[in-house]
């Protein structure tokens, strides 16, 4: 194979190595729909097994109202999008997987006046459909909340904007039996983890990296990126994330839905990260930055009062560069 051939390859092993983890595959196994895509993309892998192939393994604000009514509702709409995808490919509906073809990037970058259209576009496509999207964590409950959440945030338009980032993993298939895997994968599996994005948060963000081929690169800035999450592995939004300088507070953020967050064009020094929220123990980690780098900083945050975790902890030494 050549090198791209090879590279998706590995994107793939990596992808069911993870699914298939016991820890993770506890989450999926009882889904019917999951289950046989599953053992769709094993079959399909074994055209491919006479191919030299490694696995590769990727590494793993929120302020106003209507910021929060915004997230609330992006979130909202990629599930029901999601769940309109996977199901539309499951009947052949082109026009309905058309339609629910959407990114995050592409909400969060969309005017506010026109995001609760873009929204409504989604409802309207699902809601024929919605008694079969149980596979998809989506049902007539989802909807309604999902109908209340565009109201709530066209009723909050032209209040000031959040920042929400993300990533998406997307890459072109090389040849037809990957492409065969690629479409399970992006059509099916990718549709029905939108579901565990929040309540099995490592599951999800693991899933997510090893979906994509990461490269590496120079680094012209320090970046510190990471997620927070509770003893459970479930993601914690509306994380005050607190950056220090030198002892001096520099930037705040709040995590988003998935419990991410970013600090990004930084320099060298002492850097803390200071991570608190209502009933958690406060945590802090300390940095000592020498060389321009790309920093994975996950917290795990403990229940104040509880049985696990202590006031603060303290990373020591510099941590390794990572693309």
């Amino acid at each position: 194979m050549n090198k791209k051939q090879t590279q998706k390859v590995n994107m793939i092993d990596s992808s069911v190595a993870l699914l298939n983890i016991p820890v993770n595959k506890a989450i999926w196994i009882g889904n019917a729909t999951f289950n046989a895509a599953v053992n769709n993309v094993l079959t399909n892998m074994g055209v491919l097994n006479n191919a030299d192939s490694t696995r590769m393994a990727g590494p793993q604000p929120f302020t106003e109202t209507k910021a929060q009514a915004k997230e609330v509702l992006i979130t909202a709409t990629l599930l029901h999008a999601a769940a309109g995808r996977g199901y539309a490919t499951s009947i052949g509906n082109t026009g309905m997987k058309t339609i629910c073809t959407i990114t995050e990037t592409s909400l969060v970058k969309c005017p506010d006046a026109d995001l609760g259209n873009m929204c409504r576009n989604i409802y309207t496509a699902v809601q024929p459909n919605i008694a079969s999207m149980g596979d998809w964590a989506c049902n007539a409950t989802s909807l309604a909340t999902f109908n209340g959440d565009i109201n709530t945030f066209n009723a909050l338009v032209g209040t000031p904007q959040a920042q929400i980032s993300s990533q998406h993993a997307a890459a072109g298939a090389i040849d037809a039996q990957v492409d065969v895997i690629e479409g399970i994968l992006e059509n099916t599996i990718d549709t029905l983890m939108v579901q565990f994005k929040s309540s099995h948060a490592a599951f999800y963000n693991g899933y997510m990296s090893a979906r994509v081929t990461h490269s590496t690169g120079v680094h012209h800035s320090t970046m510190f990126k990471g997620y927070i999450y509770n003893a459970t592995g479930a993601a914690l939004p509306h994380m005050e994330v607190v950056l220090m300088l030198g002892g001096n507070k520099l930037r705040k953020h709040y995590t988003e839905a998935n419990g991410h967050f970013r600090f990004t064009q930084l320099h060298l020094g002492d850097f803390d990260i200071v991570v608190s929220g209502p009933g958690m123990v406060t945590q802090t980690k300390t940095y000592n930055i020498t060389t321009l780098q790309s920093v994975e900083a996950d917290f795990t945050m403990a229940v104040a009062g509880g049985t696990t975790g202590g006031g603060t902890t303290t990373g020591g030494t510099t941590p390794p560069a990572s693309a």
